[in-house]
């Protein structure tokens, strides 16, 4: 998903169970914020890239590389219709991880959330014809960062996660971009799952891991 200059972009870290989650303040949507990217480095817009379009007729197929245990998917576009469905899936998929590290605050985190929404920011995950996550890429400087992906805690185990964040290192690799994100330091499940997949630390925030994986390296497999 390209991220133009002047679109303000809601930025969120979340956890998967087998994916990923952070933020940047003390609760989840707390560590939504919008920002805009600074292309004053650049002296013009970025150009459009074919590379960056997650949508059904591409999405899923990871350039060439197999997703583990050969999970299928597509990613759709959100619209604002999503906010309900979104706002669920992050529920049922950040509670948990949230309650142990600050305590969930369900008025909170219902009314920020719908404060924050930009559909524009997210695309949905879709497998076996049912939407079951949610992923938001942000294209910064040189990197591609991972700010949202969220699996439905049904669907959770069987490399759906692992499938997506696959598809973005490998469409990162074709525009020599590297892939970061943050996670939680309690979060151990999903730093584990990043090591494997070729990421490493650099840094701490916090709560949170900062992790990398390098422009061209080579996604590993399990």
């Amino acid at each position: 998903m390209a991220v133009d200059a002047e679109q303000a972009t809601r930025v969120v870290e979340v956890v998967v169970g087998d994916g990923s989650e952070a933020g940047h303040e003390r609760n989840f949507l707390r560590s939504v914020h919008d920002s805009r990217l600074d292309l004053a480095h650049l002296g013009k817009r970025p150009p459009r890239s074919p590379h960056l379009r997650w949508g059904p007729l591409d999405a899923g197929l990871c350039w060439g590389m197999p997703p583990a245990g050969e999970v299928r998917f597509e990613l759709r576009p959100a619209t604002a219709a999503d906010r309900d469905r979104l706002y669920a899936l992050h529920r049922a998929a950040m509670r948990d991880v949230v309650d142990r590290t600050w305590g969930w605050d369900e008025p909170w985190q219902h009314a920020h959330f719908n404060a924050r929404f930009d559909p524009a920011a997210f695309s949905l995950i879709v497998a076996g014809g049912r939407e079951v996550g949610a992923l938001c890429v942000q294209e910064r400087a040189g990197e591609l960062y991972v700010a949202a992906v969220e699996v439905a805690p049904e669907e959770q185990g069987r490399g759906l996660g692992t499938a997506v964040l696959r598809d973005v290192i490998a469409r990162a690799a074709t525009i020599g971009a590297a892939v970061t994100l943050q996670v939680l330091k309690a979060n151990v499940r999903a730093q584990r799952l990043y090591e494997r997949l070729g990421f490493y630390a650099t840094g701490e925030v916090d709560v949170h891991v900062r992790m990398r994986h390098d422009a061209g390296a080579a996604p590993t497999h399990p």
